[in-house]
């Protein structure tokens, strides 16, 4: 029996500053995003390689942090397509890989590692404007969260 090799990609979309508020993403549209970007790029023959081990495992519209798996052969293209997106829905943004793993696990502790320092900016930021409408933002809370959906990944 031959075991199927999996690398699970940690990845963060940044956007320009001017954009990042109006912007509304989630699985399909990223998933969409990187296909395309890989039809552009690889043609048919990199849809049709990646189109059964690829899948969007975990992401954050608030930190906009993403778990991804792809075989081993290809995840190489598909990191690739991912620093080619220059944008999704019209808006100006980049794709930034944070850790690539073997194994869930590690890419699990990565992710929570970068996910709370993400919270942790926002909340600063947030604190800083003072901003009334923002004040029922609870960092603890948030935080909890985005650990339980990030462990409860599954395989």
């Amino acid at each position: 029996m031959v075991r199927f090799k999996n690398r699970y990609i940690l990845f963060e979309i940044v956007y320009d500053e001017d954009e990042e508020k109006k912007i509304n993403v989630n699985y399909s549209i990223i998933s969409k995003a990187i296909k395309t970007s890989i039809e552009q790029n690889f043609g048919a023959y990199g849809i049709g390689i990646i189109q059964s081990s690829f899948t969007i495992k975990y992401f954050s519209p608030v930190t906009k942090i993403g778990i991804l798996r792809s075989s081993r052969k290809q995840f190489n293209m598909i990191w690739a397509s991912l620093t080619f997106i220059n944008n999704i829905q019209n808006n100006g943004c980049l794709i930034r890989v944070l850790h690539v793993g073997g194994t869930i696990k590690s890419t699990q502790k990565a992710a929570i590692k970068y996910d709370q320092e993400q919270l942790l900016s926002i909340y600063s930021k947030i604190a800083k404007s003072k901003n009334t409408k923002n004040d029922n933002f609870d960092i603890e809370e948030h935080i909890q969260k985005s650990y339980n959906d990030i462990m409860s990944i599954e395989v």
